[in-house]
């Protein structure tokens, strides 16, 4: 978790100017906000694919390989957090190529950010403009906090992030099989979900 002011991004200023410098000097460089729904598919799949490339760059598989349905999950959700005006996923483009993308969602005053992903043998830097616009954006939108979610990892701290403590929330009808699930801590991301009808799922009414 990050709170956020005018103070927030005054410690990376100088840094994320001189990683944008050299990017302009190979195209021009665009941060967009997808404000489109027709647009997501674009958006996910560049986030996926970054994702994983970045992670498989290092040795290791992303959570979307780790956890197929994860990927799912996304897809289904992004649409109908659209909708409700929560999710924003941001793009940094160079020369209208997506090299990074960083999905959200905006709360109650707080932009939680669940996943990124950039382009690993792309120029450097990519990961730190895009997140450092996204933090710009937050502030200039009156969002109080920034929240990493889940983990402490290095890069985060150097953010300013602060460590908080959480809870898992397993909710299901009562069951056999779901009191399985609890107590083994298996997390399926959708996987064991039933479909109600559309106001239980948050789908629009118009």
């Amino acid at each position: 978790m990050q709170e956020l002011n005018r103070d927030t991004l005054g410690s990376f200023s100088s840094i994320i100017r001189r990683q944008k410098k050299k990017l302009s000097q190979l195209g021009r460089i665009t941060i967009d906000l997808c404000d489109k729904e027709d647009d997501l598919p674009q958006y996910l799949e560049s986030l996926f694919i970054l994702h994983k490339k970045r992670w498989e760059s290092i040795g290791q598989e992303g959570s979307f390989v780790r956890r197929p349905l994860m990927q799912d999950f996304y897809t289904g959700f992004a649409s109908k957090a659209f909708r409700k005006g929560w999710l924003k996923i941001f793009s940094l483009k160079l020369d209208g190529s997506i090299l990074a993308v960083q999905i959200g969602y905006l709360y109650h005053g707080v932009f939680y950010q669940m996943q990124e992903g950039f382009d690993p043998n792309g120029p450097g830097g990519l990961g730190n403009i895009l997140r450092h616009s996204v933090i710009d954006w937050c502030i200039a939108n009156n969002v109080r906090e920034y929240d990493y979610l889940g983990g402490d990892e290095e890069h985060k701290l150097k953010w300013g992030a602060k460590q908080r403590t959480g809870a898992h929330l397993f909710v299901g009808r009562k069951s056999f099989k779901n009191m399985l699930l609890a107590m083994a801590d298996i997390w399926p991301s959708g996987k064991f979900i039933n479909e109600g009808p559309p106001a239980n799922l948050g789908h629009s009414h118009d």
